[in-house]
Parts: C-alpha cells; sequence; structure tokens
C-alpha cells in the first residue's frame, strides 16, 4: 500500500535534500512532478514525516482519521452518510486515498468559504440567501 514514508524523526541530511532540489529545478516550471517533489523536499527539509500512496490504495477508517486529524468513529459516519465513498471488504470499511484528498479539498474549500462569509460585514451576512446556504452545504 505505501509507497514510502519518511519518519519525523528520521535524519536526512540536507546535502542529500540539497541535491535533490537542484535535480527538480531541471524539470519544466508547470511540471506537476516538479511541484509535488518540491513540495515533498519542502516537508523533508522541516523535519515533517512523509508518506507517499498511489491513488487507488485503500486505507482503513482508523488511517483515514489520522490523515484527516479527526475521530475514526466521524470516519464511520461520513461513510455511512455517503459523504466519504467506501467499499466492505468482509466486513470493514475500505477508502480509496483518491476519495480521501477529494474529500479534504472538498472540507478545506468550504472552510474558507465559511471564513470568508463571517468576514463580511453583518450586513452581508443578513443577506446570504436560501440558495446561497445550499451551495454551502453542497461543498
Amino acid at each position: 500500500m505505501t509507497i514510502t514514508a519518511i519518519d519525523p524523526h528520521t535524519a536526512v541530511a540536507p546535502a542529500e535534500v540539497s541535491q535533490l532540489f537542484d535535480a527538480v529545478q531541471q524539470l519544466p516550471a508547470e511540471s506537476p512532478l516538479r511541484e509535488m517533489v518540491s513540495n515533498l523536499l519542502a516537508a523533508v527539509e522541516r523535519g515533517t514525516g512523509v508518506s507517499l500512496f498511489e491513488n487507488e490504495d485503500t486505507l482503513s477508517p482508523n488511517q483515514v482519521a489520522s490523515m484527516l486529524n479527526v475521530s475514526r468513529p466521524h470516519v464511520s459516519k461520513l461513510i455511512r452518510d455517503g459523504v466519504l465513498p467506501a467499499r466492505l471488504k468482509g466486513t470493514h470499511h475500505l477508502v480509496r486515498v483518491a476519495d480521501v484528498v477529494a474529500f479534504a479539498e472538498r472540507r478545506d474549500a468550504a472552510s474558507k468559504h465559511v471564513a470568508e462569509v463571517v468576514a463580511r460585514p453583518t450586513s452581508a451576512l443578513r443577506t446570504l440567501s436560501t440558495k446561497a446556504l445550499e451551495d454551502l452545504s453542497q461543498l
């Protein structure tokens, strides 16, 4: 399942990060690979633990909860409500990594939208239409 992982306590030589960063700079600026590897290197440089998954890999609800920083019962509710797609293998739910990423992106977009609405002057909040509220609930 996991392609590779770097524990946050694993020391990575700065020279290794620098060497890889220099190699990545040779890729075209618009390359998605350049952006992905640059982000990976930045996380390693900060000492953050990093894991790479393939989109089709599956995760248990416990793993999903850890990735999303929520409880396992909350993940189970998301699955039960159909908000987070999952399949059953025996009696256990499995969630594709791609579905977790898509859910996290929707959640982040909704949070950003709510923050923008709340930051508006009070009069703007009163004009929030039923349609706008429905749109928010769809995020």
